[in-house]
């Protein structure tokens, strides 16, 4: 008897849950959904957004939506395809063969690279739109599958949580050097320094710079809802490569003010610009070019030296010692036998003219002397004084002929060095 009544109640209980389940069903009103039109994006693309649309729609649990095979049944008995059925007229009509409160109608399409998604509901017994929802989102299709048909629905029936405003964020943004143009994503918004504002807070944003001559500079970052600490960037220099290479060896290699070494030298590295190279070697006249350096790029220069003059270096040093050496590219050398030429030229000068002035002073000394002749008592101390005068005008003139013999010396020096 108990084993009876348990199976009754059973069997009751599920035709009562049954029986509710229905009634529920019953309640909800019923809604198709028609392909969506496609702008920008394909057929393939807009049908399967379509059946995803209306998954996405039966989970809500708002209506009781007509699966797709159960459409195409009943409209091919019909005779009637529903491809190229946009107009409101021919939405309302395909409603009323399917038997349906409502019908989903919608589009999809690509601007730029936003994908807009537009969706109404049509009240098929009054012909009136009883919905609309417009969603955009930025990405790829993919995003528009994942997430973007889902905010869309939840826009539509009402299901759709409120956004919250989140705070906007600025920062401050330095470069080295300065001058650099900054970009959000792909927007221009001047260059640096410069302090941006009313950025998005908690999402990542890509900050670029770019100069003419650096590395363009990108990095992904996400801002607080407050002020956030400055960004400070060294930008790097573009660079390239320079090979030199030439006759003879080893010469001396200059880039603008530069010394790289000596030849022959490969794969220099130089940051990209226009310069001018100078390869220099001793009783060599000098080799001058001008060259571009280009990003990542291998320029080459060949140079070939041509031997300096020993005639030519002779006579420049038989009027002014140490220019013929600076002329053998032997700089070192003429610029110093050059100094000392100078040095001892001013000073035999001054010696001399030191000497003249003592020798007027010795003769008037020894003339006041011979004027006094009548007056014994100062011929001591103005002997004296002739004397004194006579050896200051001797001890110049022994350094007057030291200076003129060293400068002679220095110039014989500089003539035997050119010529052997």
């Amino acid at each position: 008897m108990k084993k009876t009544q348990l199976t009754f109640l059973l069997s009751f209980s599920l035709i009562l849950l049954t029986s509710y389940s229905t009634v529920l069903a019953q309640e909800k009103e019923a809604i198709a959904v028609l392909d969506f039109e496609s702008f920008g994006i394909s057929e393939y693309e807009a049908q399967s957004l379509t059946n995803r649309s209306r998954s996405l729609l039966v989970r809500t649990g708002k209506y009781q939506v007509v699966e797709r095979g159960r459409m195409d049944e009943i409209l091919n008995e019909q005779g009637f395809q529903q491809s190229g059925c946009t107009s409101e007229e021919c939405i309302i009509e395909v409603g009323q063969l399917l038997g349906v409160k409502y019908m989903l109608a919608g589009a999809i399409g690509l601007v730029g690279s936003t994908y807009t998604i537009d969706m109404r509901i049509i009240d098929v017994e009054s012909g009136k739109i009883f919905k609309t929802a417009s969603h955009d989102i930025e990405g790829k299709i993919d995003d528009v599958l994942k997430t973007g048909l889902k905010q869309a629905i939840n826009k539509l029936v009402g299901t759709a949580k409120p956004e919250r405003q989140i705070p906007k964020s600025s920062i401050t943004i330095t470069s080295e050097p300065v001058g650099a143009q900054v970009l959000i994503g792909n927007n221009p918004r001047g260059v640096t320094p410069q302090t941006l504002t009313g950025l998005p807070s908690n999402t990542p944003i890509t900050i670029g710079l770019v100069k003419e001559g650096y590395e363009p500079y990108e990095e992904v970052i996400e801002l607080k809802p407050r002020m956030n600490p400055p960004l400070n960037i060294s930008l790097t220099k573009l660079s390239g490569f320079l090979t030199v290479s030439g006759q003879p060896d080893s010469a001396n290699i200059r880039v603008g003010a530069q010394k790289l070494g000596k030849t022959p030298q490969a794969d220099i590295p130089l940051v990209v610009g226009n310069y001018l190279l100078k390869v220099t070697k001793p009783d060599y006249l000098t080799f001058k070019q001008s060259f571009d350096i280009t990003e990542d790029e291998l320029t080459r220069i060949n140079y070939k030296l041509s031997p300096v003059s020993k005639k030519k270096a002779f006579a420049y040093s038989l009027f002014i010692p140490g220019t013929g050496q600076i002329y053998q590219n032997r700089k070192f050398k003429g610029i110093s036998i050059l100094t000392a030429t100078l040095g001892l030229a001013y000073l035999s000068y001054d010696s001399h003219s030191t000497y003249l002035d003592q020798q007027d002073d010795w003769i008037t000394q020894k003339d006041i002397y011979n004027a006094n002749i009548s007056q014994p008592e100062l011929w001591e101390s103005q002997r004296a004084a002739v004397q004194d005068a006579f050896d200051v005008m001797k001890e110049t003139e022994s350094k007057r002929y030291m200076f003129i013999g060293g400068l002679g010396l220095v110039w014989t020096i500089n003539l035997f060095d050119i010529i052997f």
